[in-house]
């Protein structure tokens, strides 16, 4: 995304970057079929995904903003809850991410060390086992080496490829985790907010 792009859809406000969103209600930030305190309330999925995709496409920047577009009078009762259960969920997610390259890591060793028995079993019968001057036994010793290599490729694409996405996703989180959130209120007219923010549908706010 280009600098003109990303000033359009994340604009700047001193010293922080802004990931803005519009809501018709507080509720609406929210999965409204979490029964939990709104503090400890899982986030709305669309919300959540605007927020990561945000902080995915920001990750150069230094300091993010979260700004929380409400009418007045949610404005005024819903700035503790919306930072709150902002942070904890972005918390959750950055354990979850956590926990997930700690399995992935775990895979790729036993992966590792799978591959690595079979390789040498490979390398062994074709040395040694097809060890012969016939013509078939070179191509049946070619193919059992590279069946050796291909038994490789699980833990070279987990350690090479796999690993650094999760740990993208997981600073992301923490990034979003400790972004401050600001709550401003929602005035009618052209001018009252960003023209590039998500607004978030109104049916995601039905009980």
């Amino acid at each position: 995304m280009s600098d003109k792009a990303l000033e359009a859809l994340y604009p700047v406000e001193g010293e922080y970057r802004l990931i803005a969103i519009k809501l018709a209600e507080a509720r609406q930030l929210f999965n409204t079929l979490d029964p939990a305190p709104f503090e400890m309330r899982e986030l709305d999925a669309d919300a959540a995904a605007w927020l990561l995709d945000a902080g995915r496409e920001l990750h150069r920047e230094r300091k993010l903003k979260i700004v929380l577009y409400l009418p007045a009078p949610d404005a005024r009762i819903a700035d503790a809850d919306m930072r709150g259960a902002i942070r904890h969920y972005f918390h959750y997610r950055a354990m979850k991410y956590r926990q997930h390259l700690r399995h992935l890591f775990r895979i790729g060793r036993q992966s590792l060390a799978v591959g690595l028995a079979f390789l040498i079993a490979c390398d062994f019968v074709a040395r040694y086992l097809l060890n012969g001057p016939a013509e078939h036994l070179g191509l049946v010793r070619t193919g059992v080496s590279i069946l050796g290599w291909v038994a490789m490729w699980k833990p070279v694409e987990i350690f090479l490829y796999e690993w650094w996405p999760i740990r993208q996703d997981e600073r992301t989180c923490e990034r979003l985790m400790t972004a401050p959130v600001e709550v401003r209120e929602r005035k009618s007219g052209a001018m009252a907010t960003p023209a590039a923010v998500s607004t978030l549908s109104s049916a995601n706010a039905q009980p």
